[in-house]
């Protein structure tokens, strides 16, 4: 008698203690997916936000490039130190590239002889809205006939 009482207090768990564990074991499981979830959206807006500054500086150093070969242009007379533009380039590599040049006398003019002009080559990308200036101050050559 005394072995079947050990056996009716063996099998008195409560009825609940086994879906209360099943349970547990459910929550900890949903809550590991829902922080695997989070860690990955994170880290994807990450790389998408590093993807799109890598594109940025590209276009940037694009431009700065496009603007020192027009400034060089000017310099070496190919082009006129005369306002000009907005115009596109004819590589069709380049057909969302427009460059543009400002020339405007200077104000103050620190030598007598020599009339002196700011030139600006301004450089522009329409779909990103990069837009990229180089100002230079150069004397104003007569325009050759």
């Amino acid at each position: 008698m005394q072995g079947r009482l050990t056996q009716t207090k063996r099998s008195r768990q409560p009825p609940n203690a086994a879906a209360a564990r099943d349970a547990a074991v459910l929550m900890e499981v949903v809550f590991a997916l829902a922080l695997l979830s989070l860690a990955g959206a994170v880290m994807s807006g990450g790389l998408s936000a590093s993807f799109r500054a890598v594109e940025r500086g590209r276009l940037v150093a694009q431009a700065a490039d496009m603007a020192v070969t027009k400034m060089s242009e000017i310099e070496t007379g190919q082009l006129q130190a005369a306002n000009d533009g907005p115009n596109s380039y004819a590589d069709e590599n380049l057909q969302d590239w427009t460059w543009q040049i400002v020339a405007a006398p200077l104000d103050d003019q620190p030598l007598q002889d020599v009339t002196m002009q700011e030139v600006q080559v301004v450089i522009s990308h329409q779909p990103s809205r990069t837009l990229h200036r180089l100002s230079q101050v150069m004397p104003v050559k007569e325009p050759l006939p």
